[in-house]
């Protein structure tokens, strides 16, 4: 019997695709009469980011270059939220009908979640490494 191993890209892709079945719902489903249960399936997601990360963390080369590329992603993001916010009209506050600085650059940002989780990861391997493993 053969075991089925997938690879890390094969594991963001499968975790794309989810992303963009639960995107697609979030924004589309209403239009489309899509059902609740279709928003399910991307919610494995995120933990499988956090997955993927955690084993970058551990085998890459250079942390640094790595945190870098995690930064100038969640930048973009923050860049497309603005203009995505901005074009819509989704930068006014409902209730007063002013400018809220806060929903113009609110929204999804994965790059931005998992560059913190890099830091609290850097910050437990140096109290880790600080104590010499004595406690982890």
């Amino acid at each position: 019997m053969t075991k089925v191993q997938l690879t890390g890209f094969q594991l963001k892709v499968i975790a794309l695709l989810g992303m963009i079945i639960d995107h697609v719902y979030t924004h589309f489903g209403d239009l489309l009469g899509l059902p609740f249960w279709v928003s399910w399936i991307g919610r494995f997601v995120a933990p499988l980011f956090l997955f993927l990360l955690m084993e970058g963390f551990c085998h890459t080369s250079n942390r640094k270059a790595y945190f870098l590329r995690l930064l100038s992603g969640a930048g973009l993001m923050l860049i497309i939220n603005i203009l995505h916010n901005w074009l819509t009209g989704n930068y006014l506050n409902l209730l007063t009908g002013n400018f809220d600085i806060w929903l113009l650059i609110n929204g999804n940002n994965i790059f931005l979640t998992l560059a913190c989780f890099f830091l609290i990861f850097t910050l437990v391997d140096q109290i880790r490494k600080a104590s010499s493993g004595s406690w982890l």
